[in-house]
């Protein structure tokens, strides 16, 4: 079921009447939309990006929607070892008592990895970024290419 939902988005994508560049482009800046730590707002980031840079708006929610309800966890999972890797400082995950947690308790724990999730849900979008967009672009002209026209 997945894989035809995907074969659906990706159709959609070789369809669209921009150039290859501009499609892959939407794509793109829509996988760095998808590694935003903001969570919740990646459709509005979706909506803004297109208005300001007149970009796709099918091929920017695919490309956000990389990052889903089955992906979120696993995705953020990466970006925070990644920037806690990078970063540097915190050796453990702190034994947290789940019984006398308030939204306080709750901040102070999580404060010393607020820092690496953005370094590294900033540096994986990016470099996931910059990676989609060749591959899209590629695979779109490719596909795309006239039937008659000679490779060399």
């Amino acid at each position: 079921m997945m894989t035809a939902i995907l074969k659906t988005k990706f159709k959609e994508l070789l369809h669209l009447n921009d150039s290859p560049q501009k499609i892959a482009m939407a794509f793109a800046v829509g996988v760095f939309i998808a590694f935003s730590p903001i969570i919740g707002f990646h459709t509005a980031m979706v909506f803004l990006a297109a208005w300001v840079f007149r970009l796709n708006l099918v091929a920017l929610f695919i490309g956000a929607f990389v990052n889903n309800p089955w992906t979120l966890a696993p995705l953020y999972g990466l970006c925070l070892w990644f920037g806690i890797s990078l970063y540097g400082g915190i050796s453990a995950f702190p034994d947290v008592s789940w019984k006398h947690q308030t939204f306080m308790t709750i901040l102070k724990n999580l404060k010393p990895y607020i820092g690496p999730f953005f370094l590294g849900t900033t540096i994986l979008g990016i470099m996931f970024a910059v990676l989609s967009y060749f591959l899209i672009f590629f695979v779109i002209r490719q596909i795309k290419k006239p039937k008659n026209e000679i490779s060399v």
